[in-house]
C-alpha cells in the first residue's frame, strides 16, 4: 500500500521499505530461533498488485528458510481472482496458504508436535465469525500437540457487535480448554493483546500505515512483529504463552498539535519538529491553535516551508486548524503595512478579526505577506 498523504518523492521509498520489512520479519524469526512465521491476513493490499511489487514480494518469500503460513484477509481474500491462486505463490517451497481450517502439521518439529489452523476470508465481506467457525472444527488434543489458530477481522470488543466480529470471550474459553494454544489475529494495524491470558493478539502491521494521534490514539503501536513462545507442560492444562513485541518498521507518521499564542510558543513548536528523528521517513500533519501577531504567523509559515523538504511529508491538518492572527498595536502603527492603502486595509481587517471574522485573519496574513514581498522588491 502507499498512503496518499506522502509526498510524490517519498511514496516509492515507502513501498520499497515495506518489502524491507518482510525481509526483516524473516531475519528476526531466524535470529530468535522461531519454528514458523504466520501472517494473519492482508499480506497484500489487494489481489491486483503491480507486477514489480508482487514479483519482488515473491522473491523475498522464496528465500524464506522457515515455514511461512499466509492467511487470506479482507484485502486479499481467497476469491476467484485471488492472488493466492497464482502459480508464483503456489510454487514457493516454504510458503503455505491457509486455504481452509484443516490443521496443517508443522513438519520441522516432527509428527504431532504442532499444528497450524487457518480461518481464511473468501470475500472482502463476511457475516459470520470465521474464527468461531474454525474453533468449532477442533477438539482438545490428548497430548502436548501445540495448536495455533490464525484469523482475521474485527474483535467483538470494538464498537457495536456484528455477526462477523470475532468473539474474544469464546476464543478465551477455547484457549482455557486447550482447543487452541494461541490465536494470531490480523486486521487492526497496531499490535495489542486482546485477552487476560496473553494468548490472543493482533500482531499489527510490520510497517506503520497511519498516524499516531497526540493523545496516543490512532495507529499507536504499529511497525511491530510478535515473537510467540508456546510451552505445553501438561496436556490437560492451558499452555504457557510468552509474547515479545519487536520493532520492525522504520517509518513514523505523527499527528502533532500545539497551542501557540506568542513567538516563544511558535519557537517551541518549531524546535519540536527539528527534534524529530529520521525525518526522511517521517510524515507529520500538525494542528495549531491560538492567536499570534502577523509577524509570528508569517515566521511559522516560513519555517515550516523551509523544513518540509526534510520530511516524507509535512503539512497542516486543516480540519482542526485554529491558529489565527491579530496584529499587534506596533504592527498596525509601524512599518509592517505602512501608511498607505495597505495600512488602512490592515486596520479594517483588525476590526473584523476582533468581531470574530476568521476569514479576515486569513486575509490579513496574505496582506502582510504581500506587503513584505513589495518591500523586498522596492529595495
Amino acid at each position: 500500500m502507499s498512503p496518499s498523504f506522502l509526498s510524490e518523492e517519498a511514496r516509492p521509498r515507502y513501498t520499497y521499505d515495506r518489502l524491507v520489512a518482510v525481509k526483516k520479519v524473516l531475519a528476526e524469526a531466524e535470529a530468535h530461533q522461531c519454528d514458523a512465521v504466520v501472517v494473519a491476513g492482508d499480506v497484500f493490499d489487494n489481489n491486483f498488485l503491480k507486477p514489480e511489487v508482487y514479483q519482488r514480494a515473491l522473491d523475498i518469500l522464496e528465500d524464506a528458510e522457515l515455514p511461512v503460513f499466509l492467511l487470506p484477509g479482507n484485502h486479499d481474500p481467497l476469491d476467484a481472482a485471488s492472488i493466492y491462486r497464482t502459480d508464483g505463490i503456489q510454487q514457493l517451497k516454504n510458503v503455505t496458504v491457509l486455504a481452509d481450517s484443516t490443521p496443517i502439521q508443522l513438519e520441522r518439529l516432527g509428527e504431532g508436535a504442532a499444528r497450524i489452523v487457518g480461518a481464511p476470508m473468501r470475500s472482502r465481506h463476511v457475516n459470520v465469525d470465521l474464527v468461531g467457525q474454525a474453533l468449532d472444527t477442533l477438539m482438545p488434543p490428548l497430548d502436548s500437540t501445540i495448536t495455533v489458530l490464525v484469523g482475521h477481522g474485527a474483535a467483538i470488543a470494538f464498537g457495536t457487535p456484528e455477526p462477523e466480529h470475532i468473539d474474544i470471550a469464546r476464543a478465551e474459553e477455547a484457549y482455557r480448554r486447550r482447543v487452541v494454544d494461541y490465536i494470531a489475529l490480523g486486521d487492526t494495524h497496531s499490535a495489542m493483546q486482546l485477552d487476560q491470558d496473553g494468548a490472543i493478539w493482533y500482531s499489527g502491521s510490520p510497517e506503520v500505515t497511519d498516524y499516531r494521534e497526540p493523545d496516543g490514539g490512532g495507529e499507536s503501536n504499529s511497525g511491530k512483529a510478535l515473537i510467540v513462545d508456546i510451552t505445553v507442560e501438561d496436556p490437560f492444562r492451558p499452555a504457557d504463552v510468552a509474547v515479545e513485541e519487536i520493532t520492525i518498521g522504520q517509518w513514523a507518521f505523527q499527528a502533532l498539535s500545539a497551542e501557540v499564542n506568542n513567538r516563544q510558543d511558535a519557537e517551541r513548536f518549531i524546535e519540536t519538529l527539528k527534534a524529530l528523528p529520521n525525518k526522511a521517513q517521517t510524515s507529520v500533519k500538525y494542528s495549531l491553535s491560538g492567536v499570534v501577531d502577523v509577524d509570528t504567523y508569517a515566521w511559522l509559515e516560513s519555517m515550516a516551508e523551509q523544513m518540509a523538504p526534510k520530511f516524507a511529508a509535512l503539512y497542516r491538518r486543516t480540519r482542526t486548524w485554529s491558529l489565527y492572527t491579530r496584529p499587534s498595536d506596533e504592527e498596525l502603527s509601524g512599518e509592517a503595512f505602512g501608511d498607505g492603502i495597505a495600512g488602512t486595509v490592515a486596520h479594517r481587517l483588525a476590526e473584523l478579526i476582533d468581531a470574530g471574522d476568521t476569514r479576515a485573519s486569513d486575509a490579513l496574513n496574505l496582506l502582510y505577506k504581500l506587503s513584505q514581498e513589495m518591500k523586498v522588491t522596492e529595495r
